[in-house]
């Protein structure tokens, strides 16, 4: 399958690019992570892969060896992965064309110049660089996450009837899929890839989160609870807090969001006077695994919302990977990771009262275990970055 996707290349690279506008790297943004883990992914697979992405706002400077070189650090600081790809750099309009839209000069000079003409496939998830990419006759990937740019894209399904060149069209969720297929897309021409897991995450810190748990119990507490993920309010926040308020034994550590986010939090917190929540702010996944490995439980919350349905969180087969027991939020995606064996268990989010009982009952049946449950981590084996890119090759090649 490898040898008929170089072949399918023709001797080009496999070429992601970001939603114009975004750098290569930006602590909670979920979408680059996604970006970062494909591009490697196929990498590992021995397939030479590009990421294009913004340099604008980084900390360094791009043009140069040495600033490639500490973009590869960054990258691999921030994802947990070799960043041994190509990286392209998008740059905005120099200062005459200044009135250009943002991320236009990227889309009309540098994308077309600088990165179309050395992939043999393109993969996306912003349709204005479909559109492009498909002009200028690249074979294409594209996936709807159901980001604002993405529904606000009516011209779908006429570029999947009229070019050949669109080869698949992945939904992160069958509910998106659903809707991809009611827009009038084909249903033979979708296909659903549930979000991955970076391989590095299997790496157990035994030392590591037995310390983290020596020094974290040592605070009069019983239990330690993580969630890692964003903190915009749908994510089920106020689940925690009101469980917080009552399982005043257990420490709560909640990782991730960015600054506005991490500070709105905080002030409920002391608002509610809640002394057994902790909100440490965003870590790098390769120093968070550590804290994952070292919890009692995983929690993974969300709001009983509309949206719902579409949601794919990216943590909760990391959750796995971790080994540690998870309770999380009764959802399409994370009840596909249901096993009997799996230190697993489920509340529901139109019922946040529930996940008191359920963390109670999780930490009755699963009790902290240094290596971990083997369940959770061979159910993870199975949802890697590079799993999902051979299943997509699988489509792509047959």
């Amino acid at each position: 399958m490898i040898d008929a996707m170089r072949r399918l290349l023709g001797g080009k690279k496999y070429g992601v690019i970001t939603v114009p506008g975004d750098p290569f790297v930006r602590p909670a943004r979920a979408r680059l992570i996604w970006a970062n883990n494909t591009a490697q992914a196929v990498q590992n697979l021995g397939i030479d892969a590009m990421l294009a992405a913004s340099v604008q706002g980084l900390p360094i400077k791009f043009e140069s060896r040495n600033g490639v070189t500490s973009m590869r650090r960054l990258i691999a600081e921030l994802y947990n992965v070799r960043a041994d790809y190509d990286v392209r750099g998008l740059f905005e309009a120099p200062a005459k064309f200044a009135k250009m839209q943002p991320g236009q000069w990227a889309l009309d000079y540098d994308i077309p110049r600088n990165v179309f003409p050395y992939c043999g496939l393109m993969h996306t998830r912003h349709p204005v660089v479909l559109a492009r990419a498909l002009k200028a006759g690249i074979p294409c990937v594209y996936e709807d996450h159901d980001e604002d740019h993405n529904n606000a894209f009516k011209k779908l399904p006429e570029l999947v009837r009229e070019n050949p060149h669109l080869r698949v069209v992945i939904a992160i969720t069958a509910s998106v899929q659903e809707r991809l297929i009611q827009s009038g897309i084909p249903a033979d021409r979708t296909m659903v890839l549930d979000s991955g897991v970076n391989s590095q995450s299997f790496e157990r810190q035994a030392a590591t989160a037995a310390s983290l748990r020596q020094s974290l119990l040592a605070r009069g507490v019983n239990r330690i609870v993580v969630y890692t993920g964003g903190l915009q309010v749908e994510r089920g926040l106020d689940h925690i807090l009101a469980a917080a308020s009552v399982l005043t034994d257990c420490l709560f550590l909640i990782f991730g969001g960015n600054n506005g986010d991490q500070a709105f939090w905080r002030a409920r917190i002391v608002e509610q006077q809640l002394s057994n929540i902790m909100v440490p702010g965003y870590v790098p996944q390769k120093h968070l695994s550590a804290f994952q490995q070292a919890a009692d439980v995983l929690l993974l919350t969300r709001q009983a919302d509309a949206r719902a349905a579409i949601t794919s969180p990216l943590k909760f087969f990391e959750y796995l990977a971790a080994g540690s027991p998870v309770v999380a939020a009764r959802l399409p995606a994370t009840t596909r990771g249901q096993d009997d064996g799996a230190a697993l268990d489920f509340y529901d989010p139109a019922a946040p009262e529930s996940l008191v009982d359920t963390l109670r009952r999780s930490f009755a049946s699963f009790g902290w275990k240094p290596g971990g449950y083997d369940k959770n981590i061979d159910i993870a084996r199975q949802f890697t970055w590079e799993q999902r890119q051979l299943s997509l090759f699988q489509r792509l090649v047959s």
